[in-house]
């Protein structure tokens, strides 16, 4: 698998960048509040990341999940989303991990996306509209 085959077939959209961009700035507010980063959780957030990113999201799994996320509408995607939250929310509350292993993880996940963005971008060469198309390409 190449690496162009981990991108939609579409330029990436001003809200998909804007969405990376808040995420990166979200995350270096929070680093320098938590100590100590852990190299070993940063580097977990960001293969995780990248892997689900790519090759997973790319997979006939990946398309599956897709499908059905855009198929659900958009009343049904937010309770999918709050579903999520609150799951991972409650998932945190149960095992109380220490927050540097959160943060770390996190930040890591955050550095992925946001370099996936910028590959995009520079694969693309532009960055088009604030939505993707209503096929789901």
């Amino acid at each position: 698998m190449a690496l162009i085959d981990w991108f939609p077939d579409r330029p990436p959209t001003w809200s998909e960048v804007g969405s990376a961009g808040f995420g990166v700035l979200s995350v270096l507010t929070m680093i320098p509040m938590q100590r100590p980063i852990s190299p070993s959780w940063l580097v977990v957030g960001f293969v995780t990341a990248t892997i689900g990113l790519g090759p997973v999201a790319q997979s006939s799994a990946g398309a599956w999940v897709g499908n059905w996320f855009r198929g659900i509408g958009e009343a049904g995607r937010a309770v999918a989303i709050v579903v999520f939250v609150l799951t991972l929310w409650g998932t945190v509350f149960a095992l109380e991990p220490p927050i540097s292993v959160l943060a770390s993880t996190i930040a890591g996940a955050v550095a992925a996306l946001a370099l996936y963005v910028i590959v995009f971008v520079v694969l693309s060469g532009s960055i088009e509209g604030w939505t993707t198309p209503q096929d789901g390409s």
